[in-house]
């Protein structure tokens, strides 16, 4: 079995594309006006393309997109088709994905599992993904913290740091927050270090490590 036979998408990549772009278009200022988030974009920012890994601290549920609808619009382009690893549960919901349109399919995400084989599998999958020049967004603490500091994060990491073409780390502040009035006054930011090469020497905790200082 091929690992992109795993976790096939059921729409082609036009298909997700379009509805990418779509998104942005249609949520990126009440996104940005929500959010009110700071942000700092590094000078080399125009080397994101296929296959660069996008990993970022997870503080909310609404972080993918809020993330990356923060990125400017031709940054965002260079990017696309872009896909997530959601887990399973989330995948299944049948509100966020229900079979009739599964619309976090059609958006880019797809299931990280819920069997001991079927995440090793997705691990192989998002890997494939990554090698054939697909830009991929991980949140390696493996869940949602709502701690102000970066977890530890998940050894998996590793695991793709060789197949990317290029990697960036992104470090959100405040989304921790419980989203009640007093959100809307606190402040809050997204960091988007430097893209870093394909191929780091840094394990997980040196990542952690990075990703805290940013």
């Amino acid at each position: 079995m091929s690992a992109r036979s795993i976790n096939p998408s059921p729409f082609s990549d036009w298909v997700i594309i379009v509805s990418q772009i779509i998104l942005y278009i249609v949520s990126v200022v009440p996104l940005r006006l929500f959010a009110r988030a700071k942000r700092r974009i590094p000078g080399n920012i125009r080397a994101l393309g296929g296959g660069s890994l996008l990993l970022a601290n997870h503080q909310s549920m609404g972080d993918p997109f809020v993330i990356t609808m923060h990125l400017p619009f031709y940054a965002y382009l260079r990017i696309l088709p872009i896909r997530f690893p959601t887990s399973d549960v989330m995948f299944k919901n049948r509100l966020l994905n229900p079979h009739f349109f599964p619309l976090l399919a059609f958006l880019g995400c797809y299931s990280i599992g819920a069997t001991s084989q079927e995440k090793m599998l997705a691990l192989f999958y998002t890997r494939k993904l990554l090698q054939d020049g697909y830009a991929v967004f991980l949140f390696p603490e493996g869940r949602i913290s709502k701690e102000s500091s970066v977890q530890g994060l998940q050894k998996g990491v590793e695991f793709f740091k060789n197949d990317a073409h290029n990697i960036i780390f992104i470090r959100t502040h405040g989304f921790h927050e419980g989203k009640d009035v007093k959100f809307l006054f606190k402040k809050r930011s997204i960091t988007y270090g430097d893209i870093l090469p394909a191929r780091l020497t840094m394990n997980a905790e040196q990542m952690h490590q990075y990703l805290n200082t940013l």
